[in-house]
């Protein structure tokens, strides 16, 4: 879900800032709307979520409706390629065409870290974790062993879910030197899930 909204916000962006000619620029136009739409509703839904309230309904009615004036803007200012006679197959799509389309199908999937402070409005947590993993393997190459890639991702793994849940990772090191590691404490889990969101509601 993050992934797909990281994925669209940075698109966007890159569609925005293309060189364009002056018969192309109403056609980018629906880019820098979305880019502008996107970052307006990750500070809604902060406003609220810090303040462990849900986004009124009616707030969450406008965005949705916005998103969807702007794909449709694009869409109409890039339409799909007109088939030539006697061409065989589908002329292929611009990018720009493409990336509305995605967005589009996976608009509730997008916008849905407007309605649950659960997911989050990007992937960067994810990006972060496998960062390490990339940056040793660039500098050392690969393991070793594969008993000393399963040890290096068991303590990175282990660290990066204190980091999570704002435990030291010092103590929580020093614990699991005295065979007794941290664990979170999922027996009940809807402890971290508020009521409201044990159902997601999904948009209309």
């Amino acid at each position: 879900m993050a992934g797909k909204n990281d994925h669209a916000l940075k698109k966007t962006g890159l569609v925005s800032h293309q060189h364009m000619t002056s018969d192309k620029i109403a056609c980018k136009n629906w880019a820098v709307r979305m880019r502008t739409h996107l970052i307006k509703a990750k500070k809604i839904s902060e406003i609220f979520h810090n303040k462990d309230q849900l986004v009124p309904e009616i707030l969450i009615k406008h965005l949705n409706e916005e998103y969807s004036n702007i794909i449709l803007e694009g869409l109409y200012a890039n339409p799909p390629p007109i088939p030539i006679k006697g061409q065989k197959g589908r002329r292929k799509q611009p990018h720009s065409r493409n990336l509305l389309e995605r967005m589009q199908k996976h608009q509730n999937e997008i916008l849905l870290f407007v309605i649950n402070p659960l997911v989050p409005f990007d992937n960067n947590l994810a990006e972060r974790d496998i960062r390490m993993p990339k940056l040793k393997m660039k500098i050392s190459g690969l393991f070793r062993s594969e008993n000393g890639a399963i040890a290096f991702s068991r303590i990175r793994n282990y660290i990066s879910t204190m980091q999570k849940n704002d435990i030291s990772i010092i103590d929580g090191l020093i614990q699991a030197a005295n065979g007794e590691p941290w664990i979170p404490d999922y027996s009940d889990n809807t402890q971290y899930i508020p009521e409201s969101f044990i159902q997601e509601p999904v948009f209309a």
